[in-house]
């Protein structure tokens, strides 16, 4: 509302008003929280450490929300703040010090205002029994979860008529690309699905290959795959980002897709461009997986956000020329405290096979992690 007793409607006025003032003085601010108007006086700090987002350890249940709320736990990850705490797959956490939590978005919002030195209470409810439960919060793994337990119960039959599945075009009007969709057979409107973005290396693809790759695990997983295509199949130009954007857009518009499982993928090229894609739509992207490619020199790291999550999976061949350059890539990201899965993959440049893919879909599957 104000600082040092000036009013604050916007942005730019607080700005205004810090902009004389250096590290150490003490600024007044009158806020509003709920009801109340508070005044808090802070010391301005030259420094600000990087963010790091707060971790239970647990994968939730996806499906329809319960009318009673809460978010139900599908898996514990070993040794984190919630399986060393008691909480056990089934249980439905419904609140967080004492508030309710209606779904993972709202579970989210009560655990990034936690202080990450204090104990946290949760309730949770185990069958017919309501009980507390406290831990400390831990900063969010990027690491890779063991074999996966279904993420959806089962679902009464489908009613109505579906969207068409299997390959279908994603046109742009005002865009000269291509791109192409598989939407897997088992695809229901009611139901939010995952979405991996996949970006071509050079060369570009054939559409056909795309359902032989990706069809078992999109099944299994419930995601469907966006396969863009350059303008000049040789290679992509920086400014195709745009494009790349619209095509995500047009998907979201078109199906059902969770927020939280949004993956951009690529190898060589298509990774670089991944990097570029993720770094300037931090609204879209939740999840980047990149084989053999460092950071390109066009793709500026962003702060790691609060609100807009992103975790990476990054893999090296071991032979590979740019295999010191995505050491030195990770040390970084890392450094701002990043969540990074790295990994390393015997032989020169290569892309995934198929079962290092299976174990790249498995940490994709569990991106919307708490």
């Amino acid at each position: 509302l104000a600082a040092n007793d000036r009013a604050i409607d916007r942005q730019a006025q607080l700005k205004h008003a810090l902009g004389p003032l250096y590290a150490g003085d003490v600024v007044k601010l009158t806020v509003k929280r709920g009801d109340q108007q508070l005044d808090f006086d802070v010391t301005l700090t030259d420094h600000i450490d990087p963010y790091e987002h707060p971790w239970l350890g647990l994968l939730p249940m996806r499906g329809p929300v319960s009318e009673a709320g809460g978010v139900p736990v599908r898996y514990l990850f070993p040794e984190s703040p919630a399986i060393e705490a008691g909480v056990k797959p089934g249980d439905v956490i419904t609140a967080v010090a004492g508030e309710a939590v209606a779904d993972r978005a709202a579970l989210i919002e009560r655990l990034v205002t936690q202080s990450r030195d204090e104990p946290v209470q949760l309730t949770i409810r185990r069958g017919e029994e309501t009980k507390p439960i406290e831990l400390k919060l831990a900063t969010l793994s990027a690491e890779t979860p063991g074999e996966l337990p279904p993420a959806v119960p089962e679902l009464p039959a489908v009613e109505g008529e579906q969207p068409k599945t299997g390959l279908i075009d994603i046109k742009i009007p005002e865009e000269k690309n291509d791109c192409v969709a598989f939407v897997p057979e088992n695809y229901r409107a009611d139901l939010p699905h995952g979405l991996v973005v996949w970006i071509h290396p050079a060369g570009g693809y054939k559409r056909e290959t795309l359902e032989g790759r990706w069809k078992v695990h999109a099944e299994r997983d419930h995601f469907i795959v966006l396969a863009p295509q350059s303008a000049d199949p040789a290679r992509w130009t920086p400014t195709e980002v745009d494009f790349l954007r619209k095509t995500i857009e047009a998907t979201l518009d078109r199906y059902n897709i969770d927020r939280s499982r949004v993956m951009v993928h690529g190898y060589q090229a298509g990774a670089a461009m991944a990097y570029l894609l993720a770094f300037t739509q931090p609204e879209l992207v939740r999840g980047l997986a990149v084989v053999d490619s460092a950071v390109p020199r066009l793709a500026p790291v962003p702060d790691n956000d609060p609100i807009n999550r992103l975790m990476i999976y990054s893999v090296a061949p071991t032979g590979s020329k740019a295999a010191p350059l995505i050491e030195k890539t990770v040390e970084r990201l890392r450094e701002m405290k990043f969540p990074v899965e790295a990994k390393t993959i015997d032989g020169d440049s290569r892309d995934l096979s198929s079962s290092e893919l299976g174990d790249l879909l498995r940490w994709f599957d569990s991106l919307d992690r708490l």
